[in-house]
């Protein structure tokens, strides 16, 4: 858009080759020609100049303003830059100066998350009617729930995981080392069990009917129905997922 000193230059100019203009005409024509925004247009609309010289004296000091601001906003957009690349270049040096076995790699990543699978985690095993999300919401309403802390920063984090446990990016609900072991400690303490479907209480050992059934079962001639296959949300070998029953 045309500056005020543009606009004031050119405005001169023209009213310079115009004979016998009024002060009345001019000013009105050179508060037409200004921004609607303008700073100075409110100046001549909020306090009138008696003549189109007072007008054009005082537009002097908001010209000078006009490229003051101009210039703090150039200053601050060019700070602005320098900063993120700054900020880029101490992400990538401080991936490249990380010690080699420090470094969180996928390969390594995936290694871990093979090896969290095969290790069992206690509680070996606890079938929750209930999904990962909706536990989450239960354990939220509750004051009996030790949250853990924030994770650390690390720019290598993977932002496409999230972490209903921590509120945090780096890794999933389901994946939590630490939602699975509060879980663990708040079935000790009696916490949680009303939402063990019949499986998980058998594994946790709440069910008395378990052995029973079994020699039942066994003694039966005649085979049972298929069991029903259902999506449930279990804690198994370390990691919370969707089981089938």
């Amino acid at each position: 858009h045309e500056s005020l000193r543009a606009y004031i230059k050119r405005f001169s100019k023209a009213i310079s080759e115009i004979s016998g203009l009024d002060d009345g005409t001019a000013r009105e024509a050179l508060k037409k020609g200004l921004r609607h925004r303008s700073l100075f247009k409110n100046e001549i609309c909020a306090r009138y100049p008696p003549t189109i010289q007072d007008a054009l004296h005082r537009a002097k000091g908001f010209i000078e303003l006009e490229e003051e601001n101009e210039r703090v906003e150039r200053d601050l957009a060019r700070t602005r830059e320098e900063l993120s690349k700054a900020r880029d270049e101490r992400e990538k040096n401080f991936r490249r100066e990380r010690p080699r076995q420090q470094r969180p790699t996928e390969k390594r990543v995936e290694r871990s998350t093979r090896r969290d699978r095969k290790r069992p985690f206690s509680p070996p095993k606890y079938a929750f009617g209930i999904s990962p999300s909706e536990l989450i919401a239960h354990l939220k309403r509750q004051d009996f729930v030790t949250w853990p802390k924030k994770l650390p920063e690390n720019p290598a984090r993977d932002t496409s995981k999230y972490c209903e446990f921590h509120k945090d990016h780096g890794h999933n609900t389901v994946d939590c080392r630490a939602l699975r072991a509060e879980v663990a400690e708040l079935l000790k303490k009696g916490h949680l069990r009303e939402f063990l479907t019949e499986k998980g209480r058998e594994t946790y050992g709440l069910s008395g009917e378990h052995k029973e059934r079994r020699v039942v079962q066994h003694i039966e001639d005649t085979p049972s129905p298929p069991p029903v296959r259902k999506t449930i949300g279990v804690i198994l070998g370390g990691s919370i997922y969707s089981g089938e029953t």
